[in-house]
C-alpha cells in the first residue's frame, strides 16, 4: 500500500460540516463578539462566561459601550465607525470592559467588518490581557525606579559589553566626574574614551573580573576626559539581558579621601617627629650652652697661647653652628620663642631686596606684585626674614642657570573647610579668618610627586651631601604654623615651584 493511499484511509475532518465550526466556536479561549451597525451586541461565544462572567444571552441587544470603561468609549466608537464605513479593513485596540463582578478587565481585540447577506456589522476577537498588562506595568514601574536610582546615584554607574567595552548606559555622576556627555559616551568603548588610560589597564581589570566572576572593593585608576587620574573603588556584576552579557559597574571616587588619609598620616608622622626633635633639641641646647660657655672661658685663658687658642676657637665655632642647628630644630618642632608684631610685608621685602638679589645672583630676576591696600600680618620679623631667605636660597638652587623669582602678595579670607588657596592645596588644616598670602614662585626644575610628598620632612634633601641640612622648608613650615598660619606647596617637574605662605592678619 502506497503512502498516499494510507493517508486517504486516515480519519478526515469534513470542512463542510457546520458542527465542526460550532465546536470550534464553543471551545475556543478567545471571546468572539458580533456587533451590528447600531453598536448593539448580537452574538457572544460561550467563552464569554469564562472570561467576563456573563452568559452570552445576557448581553444580546445591549449597546457594547455600556460595558466599556468611560475613558475608552471614544476610541471604541471611532474604531467601529471606521470599520463600518470601510475606512479600515481591521483594527486592533486595547480597552477596559466591565466584568460581572464589578471590576474592569483589560482586553486586547482585533475587529473586522462582517457582512452576511443584508447584515453589516463588526466581528471582534477578544483576549483577556489583564494579568499580562499588570505585569508589564509593574515591570515598567520597577524599571522607572531603577532608572531614577541609576540617574541620581552618587556613584559612577555604567553598563557595558564585556568583550568590546562599549558603553550602553552611564549615569549623571559618571558624566560629571569624567567630563563626558552621555551622548558622547554611549556607543563608544572604554578604550576610545581613554577611561582606563590604556588597553593593558582595562585588560587587567577584565582579567580580575573574569577570574572572580565579579569585582568587590577593587581599586583601580580611571581617567577623565582631560587625562586627570582618579582613584576608584570598583564593584561590578555580570548581567544577562536578552541573552546578552553585560557588566554593571559601580565606581566610588576615593581620590580625595585617600589624599586626606595620606595627609593625616603625614601630619601624625610629622607631629611625632616634631615632638622627638623638640625634646632632643632642648637637651642638645643645654649641652651646647655648656660647650659654648667653656669655649669662651678657654678663649680668655688662652689669649697668649696662639696654638691652643686656635683649637679653642674651633670648639667655639662648632658650638655656634650647633646652636644654629638647634634653633632650626626648635623652629621645625614649633617650640621656638617668637616675638610677633605687626609687619608690613611690602616694606619688609623692600628692606630685604639687597640680600635677596645677592642670594640668587645676577642671572635671576626678582619681582614683587601686591594690591594697593595690603593688610599687615602678625609675625616675628626676624623669623620671617629667615623664612624668606630660606625660600630664596631654595629657589636659587632650583635655577642654577638663573630664572625668575616672583613674590605675589594679596589679602585672603579663608572659610571653614578651605582646602585650596589659589589652586594650591593647603598643608593640613587652615582655620577660618583673614590672612596675608605671599606666593613665592620660581621657574626652576620643580619637583616630582615623590619628592613633593616629602618636601616638609626634616633632614630630607635632594641636594648632594654637604650642601644642605634638609631643614629649610620644615623650619619655614614650623614658623608659619606656630605663628597661626599655614602653607601651600605645589610643583611640577620642569615647570617650577609655587609656595604660599598664609600669615595671620594683624
Amino acid at each position: 500500500m502506497s503512502e498516499s493511499s494510507g493517508q486517504h484511509n486516515r480519519p478526515q475532518l469534513d470542512a463542510a460540516d457546520e458542527s465542526l465550526y460550532k465546536y470550534l466556536l464553543d471551545h475556543m479561549l478567545d471571546v468572539i463578539t458580533i456587533i451590528d451597525a447600531a453598536g448593539l451586541i448580537v452574538f457572544q461565544s460561550k467563552s464569554l462566561h469564562e472570561a467576563l462572567g456573563y452568559e452570552p444571552a445576557e448581553m444580546y441587544g445591549q449597546p457594547v459601550v455600556d460595558y466599556i470603561h468611560p475613558d475608552d468609549v471614544a476610541e471604541i466608537e471611532t474604531a467601529l465607525k471606521n470599520l463600518l464605513s470601510g475606512a479600515l479593513e481591521a483594527s486592533q485596540v486595547q480597552f477596559r470592559l466591565l466584568h460581572r463582578d464589578g471590576r474592569y478587565r483589560r482586553l486586547d481585540s482585533v475587529a473586522r467588518l462582517c457582512i452576511r447577506g443584508s447584515f453589516r456589522g463588526v466581528l471582534v476577537n477578544t483576549r483577556d490581557i489583564t494579568a499580562a498588562h499588570a505585569a508589564k506595568e509593574a515591570l515598567a514601574r520597577q524599571n522607572e525606579v531603577l532608572a531614577k536610582i541609576f540617574s541620581v546615584s552618587k556613584h559612577l554607574l555604567s553598563i557595558s559589553i564585556p568583550e568590546s567595552g562599549e558603553f550602553l548606559q552611564v549615569n549623571e555622576t559618571w558624566c560629571r566626574t569624567l567630563g563626558h556627555s552621555r551622548e558622547s559616551a554611549v556607543g563608544k568603548t572604554a578604550v576610545q574614551l581613554g577611561v582606563w588610560g590604556s588597553v593593558e589597564n582595562r585588560q587587567q581589570v577584565i582579567d580580575v573580573f573574569t577570574g572572580q566572576g565579579r569585582l568587590q572593593g577593587y581599586e583601580a585608576a580611571i581617567y577623565t576626559r582631560t587625562g586627570q587620574k582618579r582613584l576608584m573603588e570598583i564593584d561590578a556584576q555580570l548581567l544577562i539581558v536578552a541573552d546578552q552579557p553585560q557588566i554593571l559597574m559601580s565606581c566610588t571616587d576615593i581620590t580625595d579621601a585617600r589624599q586626606i588619609e595620606e595627609e593625616l598620616r603625614h601630619s601624625q608622622k610629622m607631629e611625632a617627629i616634631g615632638q622627638l626633635t623638640g625634646g632632643v633639641a632642648h637637651d642638645f641646647n643645654n649641652l651646647i650652652g655648656v660647650t659654648m660657655g667653656s669655649a669662651e672661658l678657654l678663649l680668655d685663658l688662652l689669649a697668649n697661647q696662639p696654638d691652643a687658642l686656635k683649637h679653642a676657637q674651633q670648639i667655639f665655632t662648632a658650638a655656634e653652628r650647633g646652636a644654629r642647628l638647634t634653633q632650626q630644630l626648635l623652629a621645625f618642632s614649633r617650640r621656638q620663642v617668637l616675638a610677633p608684631e605687626a609687619v608690613d610685608l611690602v616694606e619688609h621685602l623692600a628692606n630685604m631686596e639687597s640680600i635677596l638679589e645677592t642670594s640668587v645672583g645676577e642671572h635671576t630676576v626678582i619681582d614683587v606684585t601686591c594690591p594697593p591696600s595690603l593688610w599687615r600680618c602678625q609675625v616675628d620679623p626676624d623669623q620671617l626674614h629667615n623664612a624668606l631667605l630660606n625660600l630664596t636660597l631654595n629657589a636659587r638652587d632650583a635655577m642654577p642657570d638663573g630664572g625668575r623669582l616672583h613674590f605675589q602678595l594679596s589679602n585672603y579670607t579663608a572659610t571653614d573647610g578651605t582646602r585650596t588657596v589659589y589652586g594650591h592645596r593647603v598643608v593640613g588644616e587652615l582655620g577660618a579668618g583673614d590672612y596675608v598670602a605671599l606666593v613665592v614662585s620660581d621657574s626652576g626644575f620643580g619637583m616630582d610627586e615623590p619628592t613633593l610628598s616629602r618636601a616638609f620632612e626634616p633632614f630630607f634633601s635632594t641636594k648632594e651631601p654637604g650642601r644642605g641640612t634638609g631643614l629649610g622648608l620644615s623650619m619655614v613650615f614650623g614658623f608659619v604654623e606656630q605663628s597661626g598660619g599655614n602653607m601651600c606647596l605645589s610643583s611640577d617637574r620642569d615647570h617650577g615651584t609655587d609656595i604660599v605662605l598664609l600669615l595671620p592678619r594683624t
